[in-house]
């Protein structure tokens, strides 16, 4: 038994590859599909879920792969993006100011490549994703009024935040990575598909190897 483990670990460190990227995503327009028990959104604030779901990102990547093509990574994606659009205050022309800032995303997926010769392989990877980490906001709401006539108001902490499945498809020459893959989710408290419809978030990727460990 515990030859079998020696052997395991010599072998994940033989045969094994740690690499590190950096790349870049581009999401674009989501396409929603909407059920018939959809509601609209009841919220005060006031967002465009366009703006704030699509946009150009930047990420580091860790990933492992074994010698058969198979392995795990993590990615963590940055992006200064609309979050919402300032209650109050307001621009030029009566136009709504947004409010914006760094929205980062956390990504776990497992990988195939397929292997076509000794620098190109075709992959494909499925996954979770945290979205729209930092988009934390207070919603104030009146809920009656005082004696003197003030506002009794309600505070209650909130973020566009939600969970995703990742699927994405590429093609790897030497270090760099083509693919183009889309974000599935039923949605958020936030968006108008909601319930039982589905939200999905297409996207376009590349990457590039800056370092690999064998």
């Amino acid at each position: 038994m515990k030859i079998s483990i020696i052997t395991f670990f010599i072998s994940i460190n033989i045969f094994s590859q740690i690499n590190i990227k950096i790349g870049s995503e581009h999401r674009i327009t989501p396409i929603y599909i909407k059920n018939e028990d959809v509601f609209e959104n009841q919220s005060i604030v006031s967002f465009s879920e366009h703006r704030l779901l699509t946009g150009t990102s930047f990420n580091y990547t860790i990933e492992y792969i074994n010698k058969t093509g198979y392995g795990i990574g993590f990615s963590q994606f940055f992006q200064y993006s609309h979050i919402y659009y300032e209650q109050k205050e307001y621009g030029v022309n009566g136009i709504k100011k947004s409010v914006n800032g760094i929205l980062t995303d956390f990504n776990f997926y497992l990988k195939k490549q397929f292997y076509i010769s000794k620098n190109k392989y075709i992959f494909f990877e499925i996954g979770q994703s945290l979205m729209n980490s930092g988009s934390s906001f207070v919603e104030s709401k009146v809920v009656g009024y005082y004696t003197d006539g003030n506002p009794i108001l309600f505070e209650e902490d909130k973020d566009f935040n939600f969970f995703a499945t990742n699927v994405n498809i590429g093609y790897n020459y030497k270090n760099i990575d083509l693919s183009v893959g889309a974000y599935f989710t039923k949605g958020s408290e936030f968006f108008s598909t909601r319930g039982n419809s589905t939200l999905i978030l297409p996207f376009l990727k590349i990457d590039y190897i800056i370092k690999s460990f064998d």
